[in-house]
């Protein structure tokens, strides 16, 4: 019997091939970022969100906005601006709404503790291939959350807390206050 390679049966390896290597890929140096910032959180690299919280980006990283209506959090994602198969990211979070911030914290992972004077709930571990750091506190019935995701280190070696030069980023979340423009008819216009 012998085998014909039609177009239509190359495509279909190819495709195979590209899904696996997408799935199982090199996990050499270059599929991993340093995650340490390069420099000291600086004012002028402050990312704020309409919602009313703003926190400081690494210089030369990327940050999206997300403030979808129908969405149950409003957020800050700040990302390296390389691409890679595993990036550290931080994530500045406000939840619409109490209930979804109290099911998060209901997981046993989660401990009572303090965040810039905030009451708050914690989670430090392993999530698969990161060091994951998520706390969850609220202010005035607001509701806030802060991620930190690193990826193991390029040598093998994985973290078990959070690094000394992650904090002046984590502790750069701010509150601001939300500012409601009114109608012309309301201001006496």
């Amino acid at each position: 019997m012998k085998f014909r390679l039609t177009l239509t049966k190359l495509l279909i390896i190819i495709a195979i091939f590209a899904f696996l290597l997408g799935i199982f890929g090199p996990m050499g140096p270059a599929t991993l970022i340093d995650p340490k910032p390069k420099l000291l959180p600086n004012e002028q690299n402050r990312i704020n969100h309409p919602n009313g919280f703003s926190i400081i980006a690494p210089k030369g990283w990327t940050s999206v906005v997300k403030t979808e209506p129908n969405n149950i959090y409003s957020s800050i994602v700040i990302f390296p601006e390389n691409k890679a198969r595993f990036i550290p990211s931080l994530v500045a979070i406000k939840y619409k709404n109490s209930e979804q911030a109290h099911h998060l914290t209901n997981y046993s992972e989660y401990h009572k503790s303090k965040f810039l004077n905030f009451e708050a709930m914690i989670f430090e571990g392993r999530a698969v291939y990161y060091h994951r750091w998520h706390v969850i506190f609220s202010e005035n019935e607001a509701w806030y959350g802060i991620e930190l995701m690193l990826p193991h280190g390029k040598d093998g070696t994985r973290y078990e807390k959070v690094p000394d030069y992650w904090w002046p980023f984590l502790n750069s979340f701010r509150i601001d206050p939300v500012v409601v423009l009114k109608k012309k008819d309301e201001v006496g216009c």
